[in-house]
């Protein structure tokens, strides 16, 4: 993964249909723990639907929640379970 410096723009994440996420900034496709070393290094993002372009999650936030919570696997070592 691309090294981002904090405080600089957001990278952005497309997620489509298939569930796949796709990072715009290293033009490659994702996963939840690529996510959650994104929260360790504490670079900022925020996930799109591709489709719709409608935001879906924006890291950090105060309690993320839902699907995408990378909240807890960087917290705990399995995350949580969906």
């Amino acid at each position: 993964m691309a090294s981002e410096q904090a405080g600089s723009e957001p990278v952005i994440i497309k997620k489509y249909a298939n569930r796949r996420l796709y990072n715009t900034a290293t033009s490659s496709y994702v996963t939840l723990d690529d996510l959650a070393g994104m929260v360790r290094q504490s670079q900022d993002f925020i996930v799109y639907d591709a489709k719709t372009l409608e935001e879906i999650k924006r890291i950090p936030m105060k309690k993320p929640s839902g699907k995408y919570n990378v909240w807890n696997k960087t917290r705990y070592s399995e995350g949580t379970s969906h």
